[in-house]
């Protein structure tokens, strides 16, 4: 069978094309229902609650579909979500006073800040952290530079 110009193929295969993607856009549909209760979802986070922070934009949805054609999407500004990842720098170094009784792994980002348990010396004598007042650090909550840490 011998077909006649390009645009007569075209305009024979134009429909069977489209009702294929018809059918997997139904069938994408079937299969990935989109989700309308968050309720069962183990956690959520609202933009409004996203933290204030410059690695994380969102803007505004726009309804491309009131958009005409002779208006054109600033790409800048064509998203929902945008997360960029952080440059990570180095945390400032603890008072001389009290650098020696940081546990380790205080430093990293995932870390936690404790003090290392009383020490023994030879001759038997207890120090404590809380011992010397220099130790103590007023943080900017009020609390003491300790073992409860804010």
């Amino acid at each position: 069978m011998k077909l006649g110009s390009g645009s007569e193929a075209q305009e024979q295969t134009r429909p069977k094309i489209i009702q294929i993607f018809r059918y997997l856009q139904a069938l994408n549909q079937v299969r990935n229902p989109p989700q309308r209760n968050f309720d069962p979802q183990t956690w959520t986070l609202w933009f409004h609650d996203l933290p204030i922070h410059p690695c994380i934009r969102h803007e505004i949805i726009i309804d491309t579909t009131l958009r005409t054609d002779t208006e054109t999407i600033d790409n800048d500004n064509d998203f929902i979500l945008k997360v960029s990842r952080p440059r990570l720098v180095d945390p400032p170094q603890p008072p001389k006073e009290i650098r020696s009784w940081l546990q380790e792994g205080w430093e990293q980002v995932d870390g936690s800040v404790a003090v290392k348990p009383p020490v023994a010396d030879s001759n038997g004598v207890v120090t404590r952290f809380e011992d010397n007042p220099q130790r103590l650090v007023r943080h900017g909550c009020g609390a003491f530079f300790c073992t409860d840490l804010c």
